[in-house]
């Protein structure tokens, strides 16, 4: 400011540049400079530009004016304040904007709007958010509950107040209403009986039954009785009130579905019940309008409505290539999902039907499963789509292959083959009572609930001869979840009493070669006993133990310690039973 140069100061570096310099340093874009090597700005530019001064009050008292400011940092500085004021302006107008729901009809839709529209203006950008050819005279914007859907509050009178002023805030719903030309406007009020009205449209050779739609919005007096319910409806649809059916139905969740006639008769007792208390007619409840010849005569619109209400949607899906290439439409190789349309009264046999002409393939060469290819498959087609809980757009697979019945489950079945146990074994770790490796896969079987135990290992036994031709003898045993084996199955039993566990969908079974046939007890119980000596600290050979109760009330462990004695030579009163971990090792030193 005293000899009207410029400076780049570069830390402890002071250098002259030129004013043309400083306008490439400041906030515009980098260009070459002519060397200078303390100030170089063909990499870059600065975000700011640092300007010193020399601390005097007496040489301050004054500073230039904008006037007195070079015209390029004028303009710089002009330009600047016109950014921040728009930018100003416009995070105002962010603040002050809102979304809006805003329903017609049946159809909803989100409205951008200021805060500080009018309500008139916001009705006039709700006929184009619709794209509604309307006079705007002839629509009004409404509160609304979404719970009930229906409109409410109004704000006659107050179209010019803005929509904050009005409490209309960020994600209220909002209704527009039309009315015809030359309407007057139905007046809100709060204290009536706020009603939803259908009417039942029977067939005609153009079009099937159906009720009306848009539903109409009526209000009646809250201590209004049916015949007072009759008689408005009668006088809005030209119905004389004997040739009038009124109907109050609903469907709140899957299971329940109302349907009720209010007036069944002309008989005073019908006709004069409250609708609140007596009906239960609530805001918002449906209620809908038949002409019949006669009241005493069936309800269509009952009927249907309960029709309209049972019918489900099944995504019916499937990855099978064979039924990809068969059914119709473009074919996905991860797999193709189709809807059907389904009442949820009837049996699943409805459904397999359509499929099987759907694929063009016989019934009893595809399975129904429930939710994924290897799930639950849907045997009884004797029973409902209720009954069995598939909900509204429920995904059923379809698989290939034959059908199980009612009562038969595919199980697996494991041959479990003992490792060897010396008798002269001694070891100082006990290992797992079952051993990975004495387990294999060998079949899987369809069995049902009333199948005997003879006749699985007869389905099993020839399996076992393909790889052990000498086999003669099988031992059947539950195989827990844990990969234990449980009690040993017999011949003559059910699967139902053989065993104490359930039949379900892949539950395994151990099947073991032996040397000869048991002959146990039904009440046999089973140990597997493994020696340990105390003098030696060693572990001894392992002896599966069978026996039975002798009475019915005697301690089993006394039975057990008698087998003991047999096998071991050990009397009851020197042995000492131990329960050890069976899924991993056990060390001497824990025993």
């Amino acid at each position: 400011f005293e000899d009207g140069q410029w400076y780049n100061f570069n830390d402890s570096n002071v250098s002259k540049i030129t004013e043309s310099e400083v306008q490439t340093a400041w906030g515009q874009a980098s260009t070459p400079t002519n060397g200078n090597y303390y100030y170089r700005a063909n990499h870059s530019t600065s975000a700011y530009m640092l300007m010193y001064r020399q601390v005097n009050p007496d040489r301050n008292s004054t500073f230039l004016t904008d006037e007195e400011l070079p015209e390029f940092l004028q303009q710089l500085i002009q330009a600047d304040e016109v950014r921040r004021l728009a930018k100003e302006k416009e995070r105002e107008e962010r603040a002050r904007m809102m979304q809006l729901k805003v329903f017609y009809q049946s159809e909803q839709k989100t409205l951008q709007i200021s805060k500080l529209t009018p309500l008139r203006d916001a009705t006039k950008q709700a006929i184009e958010l619709f794209e509604l050819k309307v006079d705007p005279a002839n629509a009004r914007i409404r509160n609304y509950s979404e719970y009930i859907s229906l409109p409410q509050e109004t704000y006659e009178g107050r179209e010019d107040q803005s929509l904050a002023d009005l409490h209309i805030f960020a994600h209220s719903n909002l209704y527009l209403e039309i009315k015809n030309e030359g309407d007057e406007w139905v007046p809100y009020d709060p204290t009536a009986l706020q009603l939803l009205v259908r009417k039942y449209i029977a067939t005609t050779p153009t079009e099937p039954e159906h009720f009306s739609e848009p539903p109409i919005h009526i209000q009646v007096p809250e201590e209004s009785r049916v015949e007072d319910l009759v008689e408005i409806l009668s006088g809005k649809f030209g119905i004389r009130p004997q040739h009038l059916r009124v109907l109050h139905m609903s469907k709140s969740s899957y299971w329940s579905i109302q349907a009720n006639i209010l007036n069944l008769s002309n008989d005073p007792f019908h006709l004069h019940r409250t609708l609140r208390m007596e009906c239960q007619l609530r805001h918002g409840s449906e209620i809908y309008v038949e002409e019949c010849e006669d009241l005493a005569t069936p309800s269509r619109a009952k009927e249907l409505f309960e029709l309209q209400a049972h019918l489900i949607t099944i995504q019916v899906k499937t990855k099978e290539r064979d039924l990809l290439a068969s059914a119709p439409g473009e074919v996905h190789e991860n797999g193709m999902t189709w809807p059907f349309q389904v009442d949820r009264r009837e049996n699943l046999q409805v459904l397999k039907d359509q499929l099987a002409k759907f694929f063009n393939r016989p019934a009893d060469t595809f399975k129904l499963c429930r939710g994924a290819e290897k799930g639950q498959e849907l045997k009884d087609l004797g029973t409902s789509f209720k009954n069995l809980t598939l909900m509204h757009n429920t995904t059923v697979f379809v698989v290939l292959g034959t059908p199980l019945a009612v009562g038969e489950f595919n199980v697996q079945i494991q041959l479990y083959t003992p490792k060897a146990s010396s008798v002269d074994t001694d070891a100082v770790i006990l290992p797992p009572w079952m051993q990975p490796e004495e387990l294999t896969f060998c079949t899987s079987l369809v069995v049902s609930t009333e199948m005997t135990i003879g006749e699985m290992k007869a389905k099993i036994m020839p399996l076992i001869q393909e790889t052990q031709p000498n086999a003669k003898y099988l031992r059947l045993r539950d195989l827990l979840s844990s990969r234990r084996l449980s009690r040993i199955l017999l011949d003559s039993q059910t699967l139902s009493k053989a065993s104490p566990f359930s039949l379900y969908e892949n539950r395994e079974f151990a099947v073991q070669v032996i040397e000869k046939p048991d002959d146990l007890d039904p009440n046999h119980m089973l140990f597997s006993i493994i020696l340990f000596d105390r003098r030696t600290y060693r572990f001894g050979k392992r002896v599966e133990i069978t026996f039975t109760p002798n009475a019915p009330h005697a301690n089993w462990i006394d039975n057990l310690l008698e087998q003991v004695q047999v096998h071991f030579n050990i009397p009851p009163s020197a042995a000492q039973l131990a329960k050890p971990l069976q899924s991993s090792d056990v060390d001497v030193l824990e025993a």
